[in-house]
């Protein structure tokens, strides 16, 4: 039986893993794997939900920073369950989970980010928030 935890190493953008059949994998992490373009989206989304909900400047800065790092924890989590994929379940769930994890997680820390948003007060509420009509 495996153990919990597979020996990691790594040389810069390249990651080496023992997995529980004793063979060591390298796997490179570039630059579509590093998760810039789910920085580049939460950024983006961030932006427009300033537009649209406008609030004051001393909740801006915070939830820039939370959105930045929220946003790189979860594609460290996406990365270290492609590493567990590949120690316990082989190389063919640690494809599986290349190809969906970034579907889930993403969505999950983003609906976080929404809600914590949400949940300060805007600066001037939206005419559907008023109570005009458009």
């Amino acid at each position: 039986m495996a153990g919990l935890i597979c020996p990691v190493g790594n040389e810069g953008q390249l990651i080496s893993i023992v997995n529980s059949e004793g063979i060591r994998m390298l796997f490179f992490i570039d630059a579509g794997s590093s998760g810039s373009a789910s920085l580049v989206i939460s950024l983006t989304v961030f932006a427009l939900m300033l537009i649209d909900i406008r609030l004051p400047s001393k909740y801006i800065l915070p939830l820039f920073l939370f959105g930045i790092i929220g946003t790189s924890v979860q594609n460290i989590l996406r990365l270290v369950l492609l590493l567990a994929a590949n120690c316990h379940l082989g190389m063919e769930a640690t494809w599986q989970v290349h190809d969906y994890a970034g579907y889930v997680l993403f969505p999950i820390w983003f609906s976080i980010f929404i809600y914590v948003y949400l949940k300060q007060e805007p600066e001037d509420p939206p005419g559907w928030l008023a109570g005009e009509l458009a």
